[in-house]
């Protein structure tokens, strides 16, 4: 036997927890940028003020790549939330999810996925490559090499067609 459909109240009350969870995931996103900003800043002071091998900036790079994996795991929750109140919560052409998707900025700087994440994870992670290979107590090109790989590994996670859904 089929289940029931939901009441209007079930379906209200099921809506309104999506929108709470796409909150709370937006919530995350920023958390992860920032707490990513505090440790990029503590290895820049630690690096510039004693000398440290190049374990940190690699420690760093390893540390970016899974806070980006995760920042694109809240994302695509995010979009498939977003896409499913579009497809069956609200009516055609009303809502904020609607709004939003007709009224983006037309820079990159409108664009969240450029910008937290090719513009942090991916910057930061060049920044810790440059940090290993110039280095203030002695250049190591193999710890470059292995933040350039996690570097690039970090891209290919981060791609924008893996994280769109359609309405």
């Amino acid at each position: 036997m089929p289940d029931p459909a939901p009441s209007p109240a079930d379906r209200a009350a099921e809506l309104a927890s999506l929108r709470r969870e796409i909150e709370l995931r937006i919530v995350c996103q920023n958390a992860i940028l920032l707490l990513l900003w505090i440790a990029f800043a503590v290895a820049a002071i630690w690096i510039a003020v004693a000398p440290v091998g190049p374990l940190l900036p690699v420690a760093y790079a390893l540390v970016a790549a899974i806070g980006a994996v995760m920042w694109a795991h809240h994302g695509a929750r995010t979009v498939q939330i977003r896409t499913y109140l579009l497809t069956v919560g609200e009516p055609a052409g009303s809502g904020w999810e609607r709004w939003l998707g007709s009224h983006r900025f037309a820079s990159r700087l409108g664009s969240r996925w450029f910008v937290s994440t090719k513009g942090v994870f991916l910057g930061t992670q060049v920044l810790a490559a440059l940090w290993a290979a110039v280095g203030p107590v002695a250049p190591d090109w193999r710890a470059a090499l292995a933040i350039v790989l996690i570097t690039a590994a970090t891209a290919w996670s981060l791609r924008e067609a893996r994280l769109h859904a359609t309405v």
